[in-house]
């Protein structure tokens, strides 16, 4: 007998589940003929997302399945849910969110959601969400509000509240209800749609000070009375839809007292300077039901106990006749602002006042307790003024007397006039007068100003071009117009010195080394004094060359400019940000010596800070590639332990430090088929020795320092065998070249043997700009794998391959290879070049090592059966995007079938699918399947053993595979392969 055949089947899959996710919940309550919400978002692959969609929720019953919302056919929808569900998104926007309205209870049950694009991309996501309808209502029906509000009898009264309720009902028409549960029974207060269902004592007395579509349903009941007290409940009603009660109640009491909203703040006594004006701080609040409701502000003087009105903000003829034209409000009444000022204080202004706020058609309150004014003769404290004791300044330059004031909160923004007065001879003469400068001194007159704004509280004075007699005590007198005036002392005395003046600063190093050819920045930062403020100004950077100044830098013109300097010099910073820091480029040995900075204020002073910084130049450092190759295995180690060669600047010894890489024990042969590469450090006195060496010039005549004898050398191992460049090759590209200088060289090894020996050189002519360089070729020569600005430079091999993962201005250096192959292993190293600029060579190198390809694709089982049209698909995932993989079908002969393929995209990791559709039959069952995944140079396959069910229901067989019977699972997998590609990231 042939059974039901089921087939299981388990793999690593690799991007699919990044692309089909849906959120839903595992579990959701409904109340029981209101609505519910079962929240939905979805994604999927990235290549449909401009495609038309089809959306269904089915409903899961004991196993009985139908179709609960169909956003394309309403007649597939179940009789059982019509017209009772719709999306509360858009399928577009990945909102797959159902509601289902006026729930029942055979409503519950087992949800999901699928989406339908076309014929071959659609997915059902799993898990389901389980569904309960219960009774009692909704833990999503929410209510704020207090237990017990009381009431001043006669005013009125707010009861906060806010309401919340089932996302489901959304932004549905509404109505809300207030409830009076008087003497057991609920009468309507406030009803929000249809006011004659209100309880007549209530009309025209009670509204919401709030939008019930905020979820605000706050209540204010006017004018209110005794009867008026008991529980009060909230009420909403949705148009066609569910109501709710909010409970417990809020209890209102009536009480005769005044409400505790009625709140003022005023100090209990404020002290006035007769003759000045005065300001009586005040701030006021009242109960939240008046709302913005207009009002007037009035202050009382009780005098010889009866209240007389000192202020009226609505009417000036209430006012008692003495406090006309000289009081005012400071702020604004709707701003809860109730200060007093009064101007020109009398004598007979002292006493208590208060305010009283009455609002328009409603109640009104005085605020106590009283605050006492108090009148004196005294200057008022509220005159306060900065300034230092003592000022310095330098003969000829600024100066600036630091200085600021305040004064009485009643004179607020007046118009007002600042003097300054230097005491000569016991005498008060105006040196600066804010508004008339006739008045000042003669001798003062176009030297002095103010460097801030009176108006901020900033009275500091500027004396420019300071003389011996402007020595001497100052101080500052403020006067309003119309008003009072001040003098503030203690004075300030000012002195005059012919010393620089201690606020020309100067931050610079005492010295800085910088490398031959390369740039160098010194850094800089200087201060001056501050009565300059910002001026105009220019600055210079000087070299003391043999006891002479020379300008190296001139910042308006650089005509100034020593000839060597020009187009080398420059600020790295702003000379308004204090930062004079000097940037030298192409650094030359002439350039060593003392320098110093200099800045020149057009028209002013001009300050030049020392000490001087020294600047040292030094050799150029070139690093050099070392390593021992065997020319006769091309796959042979490259690179080893780093071999030191350390040329010192001396009269007479070149030191070196070798460390034999292969024979630590000994020397290092040297045989015809083997090249030695050292790692150089040049000092001065050899820099002409080897940095010429890169032309292509025959050795013999290659420049160098007068005196040196320069020849082809003859190298010698330990065992006496030597080595002789041919003619051929000195000189020609790649090849190694042997200069013995005429000098003594002490080669010592690690056995501290001794000899005279040539020292060995790299001549390299093919490093260019910005480069990626490997080094195994021959000669040991580096070639180019990648080159960010000339890819004619690239080795051939490589063109069209390799490219930078990041960007160069961000410091990322990173390499990426495509297509992988066996020749691509060996060591890289990465080189930097700026145009006009140093260049340098980052060591270690990176190795890069090759590995078989072992990737497979995935193939996704599905049910089989015989006579069905049914879809299979395969994918493969690579974080390469340069070369891109074929996916292709082996399938039996004789079964017809059609392929479509896609990319999707999920961070760097693509994904390759095929979807293969065919119609087997019971004959296919037990043949392959094999999905095969191409690149250039590689491939690898998955095969799948069909297991074909019969349409009748009986099994065939049972197929294990990979020893697991039941589970699929996915995983995310990014493997570096050969064939695809590699990214290196040098840290």
């Amino acid at each position: 007998m042939v059974g039901k055949s089921y087939f299981l089947f388990s793999l690593l899959q690799v991007g699919l589940s990044q692309e089909w996710k849906a959120y839903t919940p595992e579990e959701v309550t409904a109340e029981k003929g209101s609505c519910v919400q079962i929240a939905c978002n979805y994604s999927y692959p990235l290549n449909l997302t401009n495609r038309t969609r089809v959306g269904i929720w089915y409903y899961n019953k004991s196993g009985t399945v139908t179709t609960a919302f169909h956003s394309k056919d309403q007649n597939a929808i179940s009789t059982q849910f019509l017209h009772r569900t719709r999306l509360s998104g858009d399928l577009n926007d990945d909102n797959c969110s159902l509601i289902i309205n006026n729930v029942r209870q055979q409503d519950a049950g087992r949800y999901h959601f699928r989406i339908e694009f076309d014929g071959n991309n659609k997915y059902s996501y799993k898990p389901e969400t389980r569904l309960q309808v219960s009774a009692e209502p909704s833990q999503e029906w929410k209510g704020e509000i207090p237990q017990q509000v009381t009431a001043q009898e006669g005013l009125c009264v707010q009861i906060p509240c806010h309401y919340s309720y089932p996302s489901c009902l959304g932004n549905q028409s509404r109505g809300g209800l207030w409830f009076n549960a008087e003497s057991g029974t609920s009468q309507i207060a406030f009803h929000s749609k249809d006011h004659n269902h209100a309880l007549s004592r209530f009309r025209d007395r009670t509204r919401l000070p709030g939008d019930l579509k905020d979820g605000d349903c706050s209540l204010i009941i006017n004018n209110i009375k005794q009867e008026d007290a008991g529980p009060y409940y909230f009420r909403i009603e949705f148009d066609n839809g569910p109501s709710h009660s909010y409970h417990p109640v809020t209890r209102l009491q009536v009480s005769a007292e005044p409400s505790q909203e009625w709140k003022g703040e005023t100090p209990q006594q404020v002290t006035a300077q007769e003759g000045l004006c005065v300001q009586i701080p005040c701030h006021y609040s009242y109960p939240s039901c008046l709302g913005n409701q207009s009002r007037g502000g009035l202050w009382f003087n009780e005098e010889s106990g009866r209240s007389q009105i000192a202020f009226h903000s609505k009417d000036q003829n209430y006012k008692k006749p003495r406090f006309r034209d000289r009081t005012r409000l400071s702020g604004d009444l709707k701003d809860g602002d109730c200060s007093l000022i009064i101007n020109n204080i009398r004598r007979e202004d002292a006493g208590p006042y208060y305010f009283r706020i009455e609002f328009d058609g409603g109640p009104s309150h005085s605020y106590h307790p009283v605050t006492r004014l108090q009148v004196s003769a005294e200057l008022s404290q509220e005159w306060k003024g900065e300034t230092p004791q003592q000022v310095t300044a330098q003969e000829g330059l600024c100066v600036q007397i630091p200085c600021h004031y305040s004064y009485p909160l009643c004179l607020g923004n007046q118009s007002r006039g600042g003097l300054w007065f230097n005491e000569e001879s016991g005498r008060s003469q105006i040196v600066f007068h804010s508004k008339d400068h006739n008045h000042k001194l003669p001798r003062f007159r176009d030297r002095t100003r103010l460097s801030g704004d009176l108006k901020d509280g900033d009275c500091s004075l500027i004396i420019n071009n300071i003389r011996q007699e402007d020595a001497g005590p100052y101080y500052f007198r403020i006067e309003f117009d119309g008003g009072p005036s001040h003098s503030y002392h203690p004075v300030t005395w000012l002195n005059v010195s012919a010393e620089p003046s201690q606020e020309w600063k100067g931050e610079t190093p005492q010295q800085v080394t910088a490398q031959e050819g390369l740039c160098v920045q010194i850094p800089c930062h200087y201060s001056y004094p501050s009565c300059l403020g910002n001026q105009s100004r220019g600055g210079v950077w000087v070299n003391e060359e043999s006891g002479r100044s020379q300008i190296v830098f001139h910042s308006k013109n650089h005509n100034y400019e020593l000839p060597r300097f020009r187009d080398r010099t420059r600020l790295s910073g702003d000379l308004k940000d204090g930062d004079c820091s000097l940037i030298i480029n192409n650094i030359t040995w002439e350039d060593a010596g003392p320098y110093y900075f200099r800045i020149e204020f057009d028209g002013d002073p001009s300050h030049s800070y020392h000490p001087v910084t020294w600047l040292n130049v030094s050799a150029m450092q070139e690093n050099i590639g070392l390593g021992v190759k065997q020319d006769n295995d091309p796959f042979s180690p490259m690179f080893h332990p780093e071999v030191k060669v350390q040329i010192v600047h001396s009269e007479s010894v070149y030191n070196e430090n070798i460390q034999d890489p292969v024979n630590p024990s000994g020397w290092i042969n040297i045989t015809a088929n083997v090249t030695v590469i050292f790692n150089l450090i040049v000092q001065p006195d050899c820099i002409h020795c080897w940095r010429k060496d890169t032309r292509s010039e025959p050795l013999s005549t290659l420049p160098g320092e007068a005196g040196e004898d320069k020849e082809v050398a003859k190298m010698q191992d330990s065992e006496g065998t030597r080595y002789n460049p041919s003619n051929q090759e000195v000189g020609a590209e790649g090849t190694f070249m042997l200069i013995k200088v005429n000098r003594e060289v002490d080669i010592v090894q690690n056995n501290s043997r001794k000899c005279k020996q040539s020292v060995l050189f790299k001549r390299d002519n093919g490093i260019i700009h910005r480069v990626w360089e490997t080094n195994r070729e021959e000669s040991g020569r580096s070639q180019i794998a990648f080159h960010s600005t000339d890819h004619n430079h690239k080795l051939s091999r490589f063109r069209h391959r390799i490219r930078l993962s990041g960007d160069l201005k961000d410091g990322d250096c990173s390499l990426v290879i495509n297509n992988i192959t066996w020749e691509d292993a060996r060591p890289y190293y990465f080189r930097i070049e700026f145009d006009n600029g140093p260049s340098h060579s980052y060591h270690p190198v990176t190795r890069l090592h090759v590995s078989d390809f072992t990737d497979k694709p995935t193939i996704f089982p599905a049910e089989i059966i015989e006579g069905k049209r049914v879809d299979i698909s395969c994918t493969f995932n690579t974080t390469c995007n340069a070369t891109a993989p074929v996916l292709t079908w082996d399938t039996p002969t004789d079964v017809p079938g059609s392929v479509s393929n896609t990319v999707t995209q999920h961070g760097v990791t693509l994904t390759y699918t095929s979807v293969l559709s065919l119609t087997p039959s019971l004959k296919h069952n037990g043949q392959n399947l094999t999905c095969r995944v191409r690149y250039p140079s590689v491939s690898s396959e998955r095969t799948l053993v069909l297991t074909v069910t019969y349409s009748g229901g009986e099994n065939l067989d049972v197929i294990l595979i990979l020893g697991i019977r039941a589970v699929i699972f996915t995983v995310v997998v990014v493997i570096t392969v050969a064939g695809i590609c590699v990214w290196e990231t040098n840290s």
